[in-house]
């Protein structure tokens, strides 16, 4: 009795990869996203400190105070001239 080679995957063989990836991707999902989150983070921060700086250097050149505000409920930062973000 002879046996024809068959080509392809079985049901099973592909059951089992798509479960592998699905485990892969319920791995990397939180990693990917917490990197986001602390990147917006490292943004902000940089922002920050940027507005600060502008904001001294026109202190210095002026002779006047400057000010900064942080609005949350805008997601802005506020100087005395304008809004910054």
């Amino acid at each position: 009795m002879t046996r024809t080679a068959s080509r392809g995957f079985t049901f099973v063989e592909l059951m089992v990869v798509l479960a592998i990836v699905a485990i892969g991707a319920a791995l990397a999902i939180p990693a990917i996203d917490a990197g986001l989150d602390s990147r917006e983070v490292r943004r902000a921060v940089r922002q920050i400190a940027a507005t600060m700086h502008h904001q001294r250097g026109e202190a210095v050149a002026t002779g006047h105070i400057r000010s900064m505000r942080i609005n949350p409920t805008e997601n802005a930062i506020e100087t005395d001239r304008k809004s910054v973000v």
